[in-house]
């Protein structure tokens, strides 16, 4: 993990597309702006616990007919994008 400190207006760049820029720092809290390519997925960690959590109980949920057919459905789309 790397490790830096900031100050409010100073930015961080993780590549070249994603600008992360000190908003505020106030009362233990810290403000964030984040620029990205749409593409791009940004959810706050809990959220993205969250989400993990609910495709794990998903997926344990399918029967292995429906899970094959999920497969297949990924590969078929898969195909597609890649021609």
């Amino acid at each position: 993990m790397l490790v830096i400190s900031r100050r409010p207006g100073e930015k961080i760049f993780l590549g070249r597309e994603i600008q992360i820029t000190i908003l505020e720092i106030k009362e233990g809290n810290v403000r964030l702006g984040i620029e990205a390519p749409l593409e791009v997925k940004i959810l706050r960690g809990e959220l993205y616990q969250a989400v993990r959590e609910e495709n794990i109980r998903a997926q344990q949920d399918l029967t292995p007919e429906t899970k094959q057919g999920l497969v297949n459905l990924w590969k078929e789309k898969r195909g597609k994008v890649e021609k």
